[in-house]
């Protein structure tokens, strides 16, 4: 219990970021959601093993809400594995970023998460969905129709992802100097 107790002390922040983020996701339009930022930010500021479950946790609860409210189960399918997995690697990637501010490696960093997920969520989406054919051509249609869907997640990659680090740099010097970033 005290280890509970300390996490929440220590990560104020960043427990915040997650639980904006995980309503942002609810109130979401078209794909434009913060939980490609939350994945790569829990990574890099997150301890243990916190940064891996809170962002699972907000998924398991946002994609059980949405899943409620629209469809009245679950939103859960085969490829779900799949985007799961891609946003687990950015928690990996988010990683590399724990002990740096530098705008140019955050935003490099968002840039290739946001590349991973698209592509392993598709393939995902290719392999289980059966709404493609298992060739080539079926990939290629896979991720031809996902551009749309895309460039608003993309865009939501690098907004929220900017907004996180930058409120995180600013309020964590005035509000949880706990969580300031030592920089290497």
């Amino acid at each position: 219990m005290s280890k509970i107790k300390a996490f929440f002390q220590d990560h104020p922040l960043a427990l915040g970021a997650s639980v904006l983020s995980g309503l942002l996701r609810v109130v979401q339009t078209l794909n434009f959601a913060p939980v490609g930022a939350l994945s790569i930010y829990s990574g890099a500021r997150m301890k243990g093993i916190a940064a891996w479950i809170v962002p699972a946790l907000v998924m398991v609860i946002t994609d059980w809400i949405l899943g409620f409210s629209r469809y009245g189960l679950g939103t859960w399918t085969a490829a779900t594995v799949f985007v799961y997995g891609a946003l687990f690697i950015n928690i990996g990637l988010g990683r590399l970023l724990t002990n740096t501010e530098n705008a140019a490696l955050v935003v490099g960093t968002t840039v290739g998460a946001s590349i991973q997920f698209f592509i392993t969520s598709n393939i995902g989406v290719w392999l289980t969905s059966g709404m493609y054919t298992l060739d080539l051509a079926g990939l290629v249609q896979c991720f031809t129709m996902a551009v749309p869907f895309y460039r608003n997640t993309f865009a939501s990659d690098i907004v929220f992802t900017c907004a996180l680090f930058l409120a995180h740099h600013f309020l964590a010097r005035r509000v949880s100097p706990r969580e300031v970033v030592a920089q290497a």
